[in-house]
């Protein structure tokens, strides 16, 4: 008897070890289909109630701001300049970024654009090339390739070493009519926008361009079915389509400083805001996968060069204002926040510094201060100053005291003005210019190049703290390349396009003795 009670209670537990089994089988699967049974943006399961995730979609956009030459330092010069505690950048300040090329721990724009564009290290003067002399899929070529709509905006010539180093491929970053030609017949296909200067390296010197081979591009762009465009008027056309090829001045766009009245082409934040717009509606008109957008403040690396802190502070002030339009965008865009807006440097330019108190002009006092008020009254940049007495006769006196507010020079300061003029270099004397003003305002510089030092990684938007640390300016794309979900290129295709042509080339070269 007592056997079989024992028998039975066996069966009992069988049974419920059985039973308990198959209950966390089943919860399991109820659980594991989470919107099986819901209400509102709550999720009912075997195991209580959770709240729905809200607004999740696919992050499509990318707004990339390269401020070429900008500094930490640069930014504390506007900052003060303006008198405020910060400005747009110092809002979205999330990490550092290393900048040192394949061939140097100082990089060059090409090499620096390279990284930026493809991922990889390359050698100064190489544009979208690597180190063995293949051609690297460039940020704007994979956009292309996944049916994103692209853009290019910038305010030096569009062929210029960083828009070129996102949508040609070069050995020689001089190579600029080559540039310009391939920019207008990629193999991924049209850039939709190309906004900048630079419009002689698109037609042929019997209109005035630089081009010796007679070809007009700008014909050639429009049997492709590009727009072309040169004033502020056309640009402001309401009927205006995509692909459109803006070319508002001949070389590079005057600086801020020097703009003054000039309206005839449009200013930065115009062609940034243009583009900003036709790009956003196009995706959202035709559907496709969003946009890609690479905004350039070319001038502040020109002034770096230069060693003129009146006119860089302009630039900066400038390149802060752009970023906030495109934050304000995606503030207020409708497609659920699904941009992200990058803002890094390529390298910094000119070692600028704050406070020359132990220069010999004021060693009998080391006050540790400077002076940003000294560049508040300048209308003018040392360029254009230079310009008026190197070539229509004005006195280092007159320009000085007409567009610098400086009248009582010192003998010091006369001395490196006459040494300059005498010198009769164009560039000598736009440094002596130059280093008046910045020693009048006790802000100096280290180089008339580029330096090896870190550059501030600034971002916004939607998926913004990838970017939070210190990282190499070859992780800015590959980020950017998870955040849109680009998968790898092969290069053949950039090799089998007939246009591309960088193993060699009789095109003549495009020397910029600044701005490198």
């Amino acid at each position: 008897m007592e056997k079989i009670e024992f028998q039975q209670k066996n069966k009992i537990l069988l049974k419920l070890i059985i039973t308990t089994i198959l209950l966390i089988l089943f919860i399991g699967s109820v659980s594991s289909i989470p919107f099986l049974f819901k209400q509102e943006n709550k999720i009912t399961t075997s195991i209580g109630i959770i709240e729905e995730p809200k607004n999740v979609t696919k992050s499509n956009n990318v707004i990339l701001i390269i401020p070429d030459g900008f500094g930490v330092a640069s930014q504390t010069l506007a900052r003060e300049y303006e008198g405020v505690d910060f400005l747009t950048l110092d809002q979205i300040q999330k990490g550092t970024c290393h900048t040192n090329s394949a061939s140097s721990p100082i990089t060059d724009s090409a090499a620096a654009g390279t990284a930026l564009a493809c991922g990889l290290k390359t050698y100064n003067g190489r544009i979208a090339i690597d180190t063995n002399g293949n051609p690297c899929v460039t940020l704007i070529e994979k956009a292309m390739d996944n049916s994103m709509a692209t853009g290019i905006v910038v305010k030096s010539r569009i062929t210029h070493a960083t828009p070129a180093s996102f949508s040609s491929h070069q050995l020689d970053r001089n190579q600029e009519l080559d540039i310009a030609v391939q920019q207008l017949n990629s193999a991924f296909g049209k850039i939709d926008i190309l906004f900048g200067g630079g419009r002689d390296m698109f037609i042929p010197t019997s209109l005035g361009g630089k081009r010796t081979d007679g070809r007009n591009l700008e014909t050639e762009a429009e049997s492709k079915g590009y727009t072309v465009i040169h004033t502020t008027n056309e640009l402001n056309q309401t009927n205006l389509q995509t692909p459109i090829l803006g070319l508002f001045t001949s070389d590079n766009y005057p600086y801020v400083i020097d703009r003054q009245n000039l309206t005839d082409f449009p200013t930065l934040q115009q062609t940034s805001q243009k583009a900003l717009e036709l790009l956003s509606q196009k995706a959202q008109e035709e559907d496709i996968n969003g946009f890609f957008l690479l905004i350039e403040c070319s001038l502040i690396d020109y002034c770096g060069h230069q060693n003129d802190p009146a006119a860089q502070v302009r630039e900066t002030l400038q390149c802060n204002q752009v970023v906030k339009q495109m934050m304000d965008f995606i503030d207020s865009d409708s497609n659920e926040n699904n941009t992200l807006l990058v803002v890094v440097a390529d390298h910094e330019t000119g070692g600028l510094y704050l406070d020359t108190s132990l220069e010999e002009i004021y060693k009998s006092q080391l006050t540790y201060v400077w002076n940003p008020d000294i560049l508040k009254p300048i209308t003018k940049s040392a360029y254009s100053m230079t310009d008026l007495v190197y070539y229509n006769g004005y006195s280092v006196e007159d320009v000085l005291s007409d567009f610098a507010q400086i009248s009582n020079l010192t003998q010091s300061e006369l001395d490196e003005l006459n040494a300059a003029l005498n010198s009769h270099s164009f560039d000598q004397l736009n440094y002596a210019l130059s280093d008046v003003i910045s020693q009048r305002a006790q802000v100096g510089w280290t180089t008339h190049g580029h330096t090896g030092v870190d550059v501030i990684v600034y971002s916004y938007g939607n998926d913004s703290n990838s970017f939070v640390g210190s990282m190499d300016n070859t992780d800015i794309p590959k980020k950017i390349d998870q955040f849109l979900q680009f998968e790898s290129l092969e290069s053949q295709k950039i090799l089998e396009n007939s246009e591309i042509s960088f193993y060699s080339s009789d095109s003549p070269k495009i020397n910029d003795s600044f701005h490198s």
